[in-house]
């Protein structure tokens, strides 16, 4: 791609900021990437706004896949803030919201959730099974975190279903107020 200019990899563990990443062409890990945003004397700058059409390209998600290889879907900043637009309007608790997604970040879907980190949302992504740690897991995190908004995939709550894995006796999910797959 000639017009990628930068390559950010975000490290999973902290083993892995250890690695030499030199060999990949205009590339540098998360947080040397977000220091390049601050002043000689370690201040941020004052935010410059550009105005840009309706389809400026914004981000890239893929489809699943399911019919062939995925294709890349090229989202425009429009599109992104009608669903920050509509996440505003509706489907947000007052009180302190809080989402957690059972979505991997590069499926359509994460779109829905992404945009409301612009309202202050807490977004909790989990990535992966969520019944590995535990057949309670989803339900524990639910509790601890004060989730009020939970998004589970299809195919895991059909796991969710087929296994039994419900919430005990223990957990209170009082916090929840919508549940979306």
């Amino acid at each position: 791609l000639p017009s990628l200019e930068k390559i950010i990899i975000v490290p999973s563990n902290e083993e892995s900021k250890l690695k030499d990443i030199s060999g990949i062409k205009n590339s540098c890990f998360l947080d040397d990437f977000l220091h390049l945003g601050y002043e000689e004397d370690g201040s941020i700058p004052e935010i410059v706004f550009e105005q840009v059409s309706v389809s400026h390209p914004v981000f890239i998600s893929y489809t699943s896949g399911t019919t062939g290889l995925p294709k890349a879907v090229v989202h425009g900043c429009g599109g992104l803030l009608m669903t920050a637009k509509d996440n505003c309007i509706h489907g947000i608790p007052d009180i302190d919201p809080s989402i957690l997604s059972t979505s991997p970040v590069g499926w359509a879907s994460w779109n829905m959730f992404s945009t409301r980190l612009f309202t202050g949302v807490k977004l909790v992504v989990y990535e992966g099974v969520p019944f590995f740690l535990s057949r309670t897991y989803l339900w524990d995190l639910v509790d601890e975190l004060k989730i009020t908004t939970l998004f589970v995939t299809p195919s895991i709550l059909d796991e969710y279903e087929k296994r039994g894995f419900v919430p005990t006796e223990k957990h209170n999910l009082g916090s929840l107020q919508f549940f979306v797959s």
